[in-house]
C-alpha cells in the first residue's frame, strides 16, 4: 500500500459502510475486506479496496484455485467523450495463468449494483443469486465453507502479487453454542460478533484451547528423497512409525504439517497401529504401504490444509488400550521435487487434551488405487486407450451391507479428496432406498496442490445404517499416467479417495469398498 493509503477494514467510515448494512465482514488483505448479505435468495457482496483500481476480480471456486472459479470481474472505463463507468462481466476460469472467458452461454448473472472510488479507495457492490442454475457458476450452499478468490489490478490481464483466496463461510446457519465470545471483541479485525460466522466459531474455538493442551510432533529425521534416476521409476514414499502417550485416553483436537521445502510434500497420512510396528523410529522407503498392522487411517493432511480444527463434538482418540499407542506417518512427494532430489524433514504437530469431547472422531477411507495402486477405468471415450483420451474410473461402491453395521446413524463432517496427477474430478454420491441425495461433495475441477478439506454437503451430512456411497473419479490421460508411466489399455497407475471424516467414531468401520459390480467389499 501506498504510505498515504490507509488499509482496508470493516465497517469503515473511508467507504460509508456500516454494520446495519452488511452482516458478515472479513478483510481478505490489506487491500480487501469483503462485506456480504444474504437474503430472499440472493447475496450481495461489497468490496472495500484500498488503493485506487481499475479492476476488480471476485470468484467462488471448486478446485481452491483459479481453475473451475466462477468470476465476476468489474473494470473501470474511461472515455474522453463518455466519461468513467464500470461494467461487469460474468466469467469462467477454465485453467490457471489463463485470463477468464466470458460464461459460455452469456449468461450475465452478476449484477453491478454500486461503485464508487476515491484517490484511496474502491468500493465496488455486485449481486446475484445463490442458485443460478448456470452449469459454469457455483452454487453457494447453506451453512458450508466454500472458497473465495480475489484479483485487483489496473486493467483485464495478469493481476501480479495482488490476488488471494480464503475459506468462508458465505451462507451461515444461525449457529448457536455456549462458547464465550467476548473475548473476541477486542483486537480482532473482520468480525461481526453479532452474527456468529463460523470464522468468528473458529476463533472462539482457539480462544477456548482446553488449559491442558499439549503438542506432539511426529517428525522424519532429515531423510534423503530422490533423486528419481528416470521418468517412470515408481516415487519414493517416506514411511516411520512412532510411539504414543498411553497411560489414558486422549483426543487430537487440531493438527497442523510442516514441509521445509515448499512445493515438495504431495499429502502426509497418519495411520493407526494395533501392535508395535517391526520398525520403530526408522525411516524407509515402504512404497506408499504402511507396516501391515497399520492400517487404520487416523488423519491426513496436505499443504492447502494448513492448521486443521476438529469440530467441538469431536477429537480423534489415542492413548491406553483399545486406543492406538502406535502410529505411521506415510509422507507421499511431488514427481518434480524428487526428480531434484531433497532432504525431508516434513512433521505433523498434533494438538491433544486429555479432556475428552463427547464423540470420538474418526477417518473413513472410501475408494481405491491409493499410493501408486492402479485404478479400474470403466469407460474410455470413443473407445480408445486411456493413453489417449479421458477415462473413467469404476463407480467405487461403499455398499448397503457395509453401512448396515453402523448401528446407529453418524455425522459426515468433511471430505478430503486424493488423486493423482492425471485427476480430473472426483465425486462422492449419496444413495438412501434407491433415491438420490445431494452429493457428500465433488471437485468438479481437482487440482492436487488444492487438496484440503471441504464440507460434507447440508442434506448428505447424516449416514444412516443401510446407505450407500458411490465415489466416481475422472483422469485426463493426454500424456502419460503418474509418475511418467505409460498407460496400459485398461488401468491407470492413480488413486480415487475420499477421506471422510466422521463421528461417533465406529471400530473397525475405517475403509469401505468394492470396485466394480459383483465383486466383494471391504468393509
Amino acid at each position: 500500500l501506498a504510505q498515504d493509503v490507509l488499509p482496508a477494514a470493516c465497517f469503515a467510515s473511508d467507504w460509508g459502510l456500516t454494520r446495519d448494512m452488511y452482516s458478515y465482514c472479513k478483510v481478505l488483505s490489506p487491500q480487501l475486506a469483503l462485506h456480504w448479505n444474504v437474503d430472499a435468495g440472493y447475496i450481495t457482496f461489497a468490496a472495500a479496496v484500498a488503493g485506487k483500481y481499475k479492476m476488480v476480480g471476485l470468484g467462488i471456486s471448486n478446485s481452491g484455485g483459479m481453475r473451475g472459479a466462477d468470476m465476476a470481474i468489474m473494470l473501470k472505463e474511461e472515455s474522453i467523450t463518455a466519461g468513467t463507468s464500470w461494467r461487469i462481466g460474468d466469467y469462467f476460469s477454465q485453467q490457471e495463468g489463463v485470463p477468464p472467458v466470458m460464461d459460455a452461454a452469456n449468461h450475465q448473472d452478476w449484477t453491478l449494483v454500486s461503485y464508487s472510488g476515491t484517490a484511496q479507495t474502491t468500493l465496488a457492490v455486485i449481486s446475484r443469486k445463490l442458485d443460478t442454475c448456470d452449469t459454469q457458476d457455483i452454487k453457494i450452499y447453506n451453512d458450508t465453507d466454500q472458497t473465495i478468490i480475489w484479483a485487483l489490478g489496473q486493467q483485464f490481464g495478469y493481476h501480479g502479487a495482488l490476488r488471494g483466496s480464503q475459506v468462508l463461510r458465505l451462507n451461515p446457519s444461525n449457529l448457536t453454542s455456549t462458547l464465550n465470545l467476548t473475548a473476541l471483541t477486542n483486537g480482532t479485525t473482520g468480525v461481526n460478533i453479532g452474527n456468529t460466522t463460523e470464522f468468528t466459531y473458529r476463533l472462539a474455538l482457539l480462544a477456548q484451547d482446553p488449559p491442558d493442551l499439549s503438542a506432539v510432533v511426529i517428525a522424519m529425521p532429515s531423510v534423503a528423497v530422490g533423486p528419481s534416476p528416470a521418468l517412470g521409476t515408481p516415487l519414493p514414499t517416506t514411511c516411520m512409525s512412532y510411539g504414543l502417550k498411553s497411560k489414558a485416553k486422549y483426543h487430537i483436537i487440531r493438527y497442523e504439517g510442516v514441509t521445509p521445502l515448499p512445493g515438495s510434500v504431495a499429502r502426509m497420512t497418519l495411520y493407526g497401529c494395533t501392535a508395535q510396528p517391526a520398525d520403530m523410529n526408522d525411516p524407509r522407503d515402504c512404497g506408499g504401504r504402511p507396516d501391515p498392522v497399520c492400517s487404520t487411517p487416523l488423519l491426513v493432511w496436505a499443504p492447502s490444509v494448513g492448521n486443521f480444527s476438529l469440530p467441538p463434538q469431536a477429537g480423534l482418540p489415542f492413548g491406553m488400550a483399545p486406543y492406538f499407542q502406535y502410529v505411521e506417518l506415510v509422507v507421499e512427494y511431488r514427481p518434480d521435487a524428487v526428480q531434484a532430489g531433497f532432504m525431508d524433514s516434513s512433521s505433523l504437530r498434533l494438538y491433544y487434551t486429555g479432556q475428552l469431547r463427547p464423540f470420538d472422531g474418526g477417518l473413513l477411507q472410501l475408494g481405491y488405487g491409493l499410493l501408486g495402486g492402479s485404478v479400474p477405468l470403466a469407460s474410455v471415450v470413443n473407445g480408445t486407450s486411456p493413453g489417449q483420451v479421458n477415462a473413467t474410473s469404476d463407480d467405487n461402491e461403499c455398499p448397503s451391507a457395509c453401512t448396515a453395521r453402523l448401528g446407529a446413524h453418524v455425522t459426515l463432517v468433511s471430505n478430503f479428496f486424493a488423486m493423482g496427477s492425471t485427476g480430473q474430478s472426483i465425486m462422492t454420491r449419496h444413495i438412501r432406498n434407491g433415491s438420490e441425495l445431494q452429493p457428500l461433495g465433488w471437485r468438479n475441477w481437482y487440482l492436487s496442490k488444492y487438496q484440503a478439506f471441504t464440507q460434507v454437503l447440508p442434506d448428505s451430512r447424516t449416514l444412516l445404517p443401510g446407505d450407500t456411497l458411490i465415489t466416481t473419479c475422472h483422469y485426463n490421460t493426454t500424456t502419460t499416467a503418474i509418475n511418467g508411466t505409460p498407460s496400459t489399455p485398461m488401468t491407470v497407475s492413480e488413486s480415487c479417495v475420499n477421506y471422510l471424516l466422521y463421528y461417533p467414531a465406529v471400530p473397525g468401520f475405517t475403509q469401505c469398498s468394492r470396485q466394480g459390480a459383483g465383486m466383494t467389499a471391504s468393509c
